[in-house]
């Protein structure tokens, strides 16, 4: 080929008169907020800090681990801090499954949500023996995220008086 010399194009659009129409998005709703204390634990720590910061944005108190043994200490040292317990299944060292036991042993009305990318750990019997609540898949957005927990510590199940006891119905 040389310089100036070659094919010319020449690219026509058709004049559009009007407004494209948009996709109507879904409307925003605000987030539900509310309070009480929730033990977050993953090992993706980039999750972690994601659904830290929502959780904290929507008025609860998060202590968000990686490691499920850690996790596990720091519940057995203050097993009446925690409101929620949500953690992932599938864990180095402890599952979500076995962690969500160990702690159903200490706090028998501890919540717990489970969380997982894959199938659920056993059945329906096997979870409730454990006290897992709720089994979810991932991924969770920040809506559902907002949705769940404030379904399970707004269940008449979890309430507490103005001194942080549970009321038993």
């Amino acid at each position: 080929s040389r310089l100036g010399e070659g094919t010319t194009f020449h690219v026509l659009f058709p004049r559009l008169d009007m407004e494209p129409e948009l996709p109507h998005a879904r409307p925003v709703l605000p987030m539900l907020k509310g309070t009480g204390e929730i033990l977050f634990v993953d090992d993706e720590k980039s999750l972690v800090a994601y659904s830290k910061e929502i959780l904290e944005y929507l008025g609860y108190g998060v202590e968000a681990q990686t490691s499920s043994k850690d996790a596990l200490d720091l519940f057995l040292a203050d097993p009446d801090r925690f409101n929620l317990v949500i953690t992932d299944q599938t864990m180095p060292d402890m599952t979500g499954f076995d962690l969500a036991g160990r702690i159903h042993k200490v706090r028998p009305d501890m919540p717990i949500v489970l969380c997982t990318g894959f199938s659920s750990p056993g059945t329906e019997e096997m979870t409730a023996a454990h006290g897992i609540r709720l089994f979810i898949k991932k991924p969770l957005g920040p809506r559902r995220l907002a949705e769940i927990v404030n379904q399970i510590l707004s269940s008449p199940e979890n309430k507490e008086d103005a001194n942080g006891r549970r009321i038993d119905h």
